[in-house]
């Protein structure tokens, strides 16, 4: 598992969840946290929006959420996870 936090520019910012290659990638989004005055949302939906300053918990092969972090697994540029690469849990 690591963390993966959204920023401004990143290509999943202001996408629905059902929108994006993340399952083909073979990466599971298991919640999003969304700061202190929002609850955790545990097992988003499809239709759950993928805002800036999301740090979503994913899970998946390692190898896969480290080339997910390089923008390869999406072909999609911009997909980074928390500043330092990967944050494992």
């Amino acid at each position: 598992m690591a963390e993966l936090e959204v920023e401004d520019s990143d290509w999943i910012a202001g996408r629905e969840l059902g929108e994006l290659t993340l399952r083909d990638a073979g990466i599971v989004v298991l919640g999003i946290h969304r700061g202190a005055d929002t609850p955790y949302v545990g097992a988003p939906q499809r239709t759950t929006t993928v805002q800036p300053g999301d740090v979503l918990t994913v899970y998946g092969l390692e190898e896969r959420v480290e080339a997910l972090d390089r923008g390869r697994a999406a072909a999609q540029p911009g997909f980074r996870l928390s500043p330092g690469g990967p944050r494992r849990c």
